[in-house]
């Protein structure tokens, strides 16, 4: 029996073929996720690690050479180029269109061999592989009417969580602004005078700014946890911060030896719109997410 013959005979059971093929067309079609690009991955691999302070020389000969000789040995690399900056090192491997299947995971695995050869004061590497998903959907730029250190608290700590936690967001980056940021300028001539070194002064900051559990207290009918806390919350506490006490009696501040202002954080970015300094914000999604529908939850939740 032909095509023609069973739709003439039989039109119902073609009518409820034709009508399931479009009730699952439908849903198909409903479920689709849509996104700025289509998915793919570039054969890339990038080892990105901050060491705060140093200069690209430094950066080069302790970090750079180090992390380049680990990852130059994994298999189906083609090309290593690097980059060595103050205060950061980027290793930039190309792989081969053949490459093994955990490209990533090998070079993670050589990264963890050579940790404890880098400096104390770097970072851990952080080892990303580009792909399409990871390009942020949404770009936004905030400004207000508050100092920039006071608006890069409110991005950071209250708008930053709640974008976080809306279904199919991925990431969230902060590009620019001003971060707060303690600084504490030591006087080598007041230090000498005082018999001080500088890491002395720095455990004591660190040991002044500590908090901690101290066992529990129990009665009949409650129990108390103890918990002692010593973390300064105001700028005036720190000046205040003992660094040594003598045996007259006579108590040494910190300053006395340094210089303690309340200041913000050296700009590594700077983000304009319209020749506007502002703080831009970044959003990514989730690989499996609606990139449409992230941007419009990001539209309603923003203040």
């Amino acid at each position: 029996m032909s095509i023609t013959e069973l739709a003439i005979k039989r039109p119902l059971l073609i009518c409820v073929i034709f009508l399931t093929l479009i009730i699952f067309g439908f849903i198909g079609y409903s479920n689709l996720s849509y996104n700025l690009l289509p998915k793919f991955e570039a054969p890339i691999i990038s080892v990105q690690t901050i060491y705060k302070g140093a200069s690209s020389e430094e950066v080069q000969n302790n970090v750079t050479k180090k992390v380049e000789d680990a990852v130059s040995s994994i298999e189906g690399v083609d090309v290593v180029s690097s980059t060595s900056q103050e205060n950061i090192s980027i290793v930039v491997l190309q792989l081969k269109q053949k490459q093994t299947p955990a490209p990533q995971t090998d070079a993670q695995r050589k990264i963890n061999q050579i940790k404890n050869d880098l400096p104390d004061g770097a970072d851990d590497p952080v080892i990303s592989k580009f792909s399409s998903s990871e390009i942020p959907v949404l770009r936004m730029t905030a400004f207000a009417d508050i100092s920039e250190t006071e608006l890069y608290d409110l991005v950071d700590q209250t708008i930053k969580p709640i974008l976080l936690n809306l279904q199919g967001v991925g990431q969230v980056n902060l590009i620019g602004g001003n971060k707060r940021e303690i600084s504490v300028k030591l006087d080598n001539e007041k230090l000498q005078a005082y018999n001080l070194s500088s890491a002395q002064v720095s455990q004591m900051i660190a040991a002044g700014n500590m908090s901690y559990p101290a066992g529990n207290i129990e009665n009949a009918d409650n129990r108390f946890t103890i918990r002692l806390d010593a973390k300064l919350t105001d700028v005036n506490q720190l000046r205040n911060l003992i660094i040594r006490q003598n045996k007259n009696g006579s108590k040494i501040l910190l300053q006395d030896v340094a210089i303690v202002t309340d200041a913000t954080s050296e700009p590594i970015k700077i983000n304009r719109i319209n020749g506007k300094v502002g703080l831009g914000i970044e959003v990514s999604k989730q690989s499996d997410a609606n990139a449409v529908e992230v941007s419009n939850a990001k539209a309603n939740s923003t203040p």
